[in-house]
């Protein structure tokens, strides 16, 4: 499966896409399929001046965020 937010996190060339990777690969596999969908109906809605890039850094600190308020509990 092809992973377009992962590939557009790579071709950032700065140390805020080595962070953006960081974050990503340190996201449990949930936050990730989220900052997926995330990216992806971001990049659908076409908002002014947020590129691929930015959509993509928008998708990974956002599922970040929500992945430390939210405690998931095994059973």
């Amino acid at each position: 499966m092809k992973d377009d937010l992962l590939e557009t996190v790579k071709q950032i060339k700065n140390k805020e896409g080595e962070l953006l990777l960081y974050i990503y690969d340190g996201l449990p596999e949930f936050w990730r399929a989220y900052a997926r969908a995330s990216y992806d109906r971001l990049i659908k809605l076409k908002v002014r001046n947020l590129g691929k890039q930015g959509a993509a850094e928008l998708a990974i600190k956002i599922a970040e965020f929500l992945s430390s308020k939210v405690k998931v509990e095994g059973s």
